[in-house]
C-alpha cells in the first residue's frame, strides 16, 4: 500500500501540481434473518483511491479501484484531463500534524465469529416477538458490521493512516390485533460489537408496537411534546444543514442572517459538532481535506455561536475551515459536513422531568425529511401516547402537528440526562412545549 501511495503522489508530482490522495478499504458483513431463520449472508470486500488536483484556480477529481501500481500515471494523466471545476483560488494543502488515538476502532471485530453475527440476528428476531402476544414478526432483522481503514495523504508531506469500526442492527416489530396493524422500527449501533444492547432494544420495539394498537385522535390544541433520544437525534439530522457554511455560501439555510450571541432557546440548549470524540461513529483524526479534528459549539448556552465549514465554505468567508470537510466515500470531494453532531445533555435526571410532564410520548415522526430548512416550516404526522406524571397512557395516531424550526428549538424547556447516539446524531430526551397539533 505504501508503495502505491507515493506512486501516485510521484505521479503527480510530474505534472507540478498540488494534489491530495484518499484511500478506502473497507469490510462489510450483512446478516438478515426472517421468520426465525436466516435468509441472507454478505460479506464484501472494497478498496477505493480519491484523488485530487488543483491548478491555478481549478480542480481535477477522479477515482478508481485498480490498486495495480502500473496504471498508476494513466489513471493521473486522466483526472489531469479534468482539470476544470472553479471556484478554488488560494486552495493550498495542510501540512502534517500529529495525530491522538482515538479509540474509534474495535479491536475484537475479527474475533467475533459469523456463528456469534448470526445468534445475534437470530435473537433480537424472538427478543421482538417475545414482547407481547400480539407482535406478530420482526420484519428483516438485519445486523450490519463494518470495517473501514483510511489513507491520506497530499503533495504538503501530510500522510495518515486510520481504521475505524462501527457495527449496527435494524428491523421492524409489527404487530396485529383486530384487524389493525403497527409498525414499529428500531436500531442500535456501536463502535463495538459487544456493546451493543441488542436484545432489550428488539423487545422494546414490540412493546412499543403492541402499545399502539387502538391508538385514537386527541383533541387539537397545543400541547408538550416528550420526544425521546431516538427521536430527537431524527430531528437533529433533519436540521444540520442549516449550520453548515455551504448552505450559508448558497444562502440555504434558515440561519442566513444570524450572528454570534443571537437567541435561539433556553440557555441549557448547546448544540455540538465534535469530531474528537472516543468511541463515536462520526469521529476522525483528520478531516477528508487533511485538516485536524475540531470540537465546536453551533449553538451555546442557547445561542447562535456558529456554522462548520469545509476549506471551501471557509474560504469564501475568509477564515479557517472547522475540520468539517467530509467525505461519504472515496467516490465523492469533501463537502461541509458533520461529524458527531448533538445536543447536550443536561444535569436533570430524565426521570424527574419525566414525573411532572404532561403531553404526548413521541414513537415516531413522519414526513420529518420534508421539512424545509429554508423556510423552517414543516407538517409531520405523530403517533405515541398520551402522557402523564410518568406514565404512558392511550396510544394515540392520526394526528399533525405543524409549526417551525427556529419556535420548536425556542420551545425546548427540558432537556434530560439520557445523552443517546444513533450513527453521528446524538440526543437526550427532550421536552417541547406550545406545540399545535391538529387532530379531532
Amino acid at each position: 500500500m505504501e508503495k502505491l501511495k507515493q506512486k501516485i503522489l510521484s505521479a503527480a508530482a510530474k505534472h507540478k501540481v498540488d494534489a491530495d490522495i484518499y484511500i478506502e478499504e473497507n469490510k462489510r458483513i450483512e446478516i438478515s434473518a426472517n421468520d426465525r431463520a436466516i435468509d441472507k449472508v454478505a460479506q464484501a470486500d472494497s478498496f477505493g483511491i480519491g484523488i485530487r488536483v488543483f491548478k491555478g484556480s481549478k480542480m481535477g477529481f477522479g477515482f478508481t479501484t485498480i490498486k495495480d501500481e502500473s496504471g498508476v500515471e494513466k489513471f493521473v494523466d486522466r483526472v489531469m484531463d479534468s482539470i476544470y471545476i472553479e471556484g478554488f483560488d488560494g486552495y493550498s494543502m495542510e501540512p502534517q500534524f500529529k495525530v491522538e488515538d482515538m479509540n474509534i476502532s474495535d479491536k475484537g471485530f475479527e474475533n467475533v465469529t459469523m456463528d456469534k453475527r448470526k445468534k445475534r440476528a437470530l435473537d433480537i428476531e424472538a427478543a421482538v416477538t417475545s414482547a407481547d402476544p400480539r407482535v406478530k414478526y420482526a420484519r428483516d432483522t438485519t445486523c450490519i458490521d463494518q470495517k473501514i481503514q483510511i489513507h491520506y495523504l497530499n503533495t504538503k508531506g501530510a500522510s495518515y493512516k486510520y481504521g475505524k469500526t462501527y457495527s449496527y442492527f435494524f428491523t421492524t416489530a409489527i404487530a396485529s390485533d383486530n384487524g389493525e396493524d403497527t409498525a414499529v422500527d428500531v436500531m442500535e449501533g456501536d463502535m463495538a460489537w459487544d456493546k451493543i444492547d441488542a436484545l432489550p432494544a428488539g423487545f422494546d420495539a414490540g412493546k412499543r408496537a403492541a402499545a399502539l394498537l387502538n391508538g385514537s385522535a386527541v383533541k387539537s390544541g397545543a400541547y408538550s411534546l416528550i420526544i425521546p433520544p431516538y427521536v430527537a437525534c431524527e430531528f437533529l439530522q433533519v436540521i444540520s444543514p442549516m449550520f453548515s457554511g455551504a448552505s450559508l455560501r448558497k444562502g440555504k439555510t434558515l440561519l442566513k442572517g444570524f450572528e454570534k450571541g443571537d437567541a435561539i432557546g433556553m440557555g441549557f440548549l448547546n448544540i455540538i459538532d465534535d469530531a474528537t470524540m472516543g468511541h463515536r461513529a462520526g469521529s476522525f483524526p483528520v478531516d477528508g481535506e487533511g485538516v485536524k479534528a475540531q470540537a465546536k459549539h453551533l449553538i451555546k448556552a442557547g445561542k447562535f455561536n456558529s456554522f462548520f465549514y469545509d476549506k471551501i465554505s471557509a474560504a469564501h468567508y475568509k477564515i479557517k475551515s472547522t475540520g468539517n470537510g467530509v467525505r461519504s466515500a472515496y467516490k465523492s470531494i469533501p463537502e461541509a459536513g458533520v461529524s458527531n453532531f448533538y445536543m447536550e445533555q443536561s444535569a436533570q435526571k430524565t426521570e424527574d422531568i419525566l414525573k411532572k410532564e404532561k403531553g404526548i410520548y413521541v414513537n415516531s415522526m413522519m414526513g420529518l425529511h420534508m421539512t424545509d430548512t429554508v423556510s423552517g416550516n414543516f407538517s409531520l404526522g405523530i403517533n405515541g401516547w398520551i402522557f402523564d406524571a410518568g406514565e404512558k397512557k392511550q396510544a394515540v395516531k392520526e394526528v399533525l402537528i405543524t409549526g417551525n424550526i427556529m419556535n420548536f428549538l425556542a420551545n425546548i424547556y427540558a432537556a434530560g440526562n439520557d445523552l443517546k447516539f444513533y450513527f453521528s446524531f446524538g440526543a437526550p430526551t427532550i421536552v417541547v412545549k406550545d406545540i399545535m397539533l391538529a387532530g379531532k
